[in-house]
């Protein structure tokens, strides 16, 4: 994992760089949360770029993480660099990125032609804190099995609601954290690479090139997403 110091350093040194994107297998590339279907769009975003570039830093923060160093940055480059604000905004779908207000994208922009879309199923990942949760999820820990089978039935031969919220909340702890719904999902395959023209901070453009040194491959949408990322200097 690249480590985070050259986020406090200038922000204000920039350099022209051409970064290359090559799917390498399907992508679902998705930034809301629709509900039943998750469309894809034809090309990245810039929290797109962002969670690349992210991952290949090998950064995965938490959201608490995230803001506290977000308010360090801010914190320093206005002592240190005069900086008032940094230009920056959450995705959809709540993604606090680290590095947005480290580049622009400029012109000229290169988006290659799609030769297929379809659509397959997808496991998305829930919480409840409710029954919704204890019948989404075909694990439970093995010591609730017989408490789970002898629960108490109401008039019409069934576990209410009610008897059935109390038992997941008195043993959370022995679920797991997340259940499991299949969920239809747009795919596309692309012919070619997306390219983009950048106005990177220099310090960001060193540390994305060590790591990549060590590993150009991330992924994009989703974890089957397997991408091939090149990032040179113009």
């Amino acid at each position: 994992m690249q480590e985070i110091q050259f986020l406090f350093e200038d922000p204000n040194e920039q350099i022209k760089a051409k970064l290359i994107i090559e799917p390498l297998a399907p992508v679902s590339i998705v930034s809301t949360m629709p509900g039943s279907y998750y469309k894809s769009q034809t090309s990245p975003t810039k929290h797109n770029l962002c969670g690349i570039l992210e991952n290949i830093l090998g950064w995965h923060f938490s959201l608490a993480d995230r803001r506290k160093i977000l308010k360090k940055i801010l914190q320093i480059h206005k002592k240190k660099y005069r900086v008032k604000s940094l230009n920056r905004e959450n995705s959809a779908v709540g993604y606090m990125p680290l590095i947005y207000h480290l580049f622009e994208i400029q012109p000229p922009y290169y988006k290659p032609a799609i030769s297929c879309q379809y659509n397959d199923l997808w496991k998305q990942c829930l919480k409840a804190d409710d029954k919704r949760h204890l019948g989404g999820t075909p694990n439970i820990d093995y010591s609730l099995i017989k408490e789970k089978v002898q629960l108490p039935k109401g008039e019409n031969g069934k576990v209410t609601d009610q008897t059935l919220n109390e038992f997941f909340k008195k043993n959370q702890s022995k679920f797991p954290q997340y259940y499991t719904s299949p969920t239809l999902r747009e795919f596309i395959v692309v012919e070619g690479f997306f390219r983009y023209c950048l106005m990177v901070n220099a310090h960001l453009f060193d540390a994305l090139k060590r790591a990549l040194a060590e590993s150009n491959s991330a992924y994009l949408g989703t974890n089957e997403g397997w991408v091939d990322i090149k990032l040179e200097k113009l």
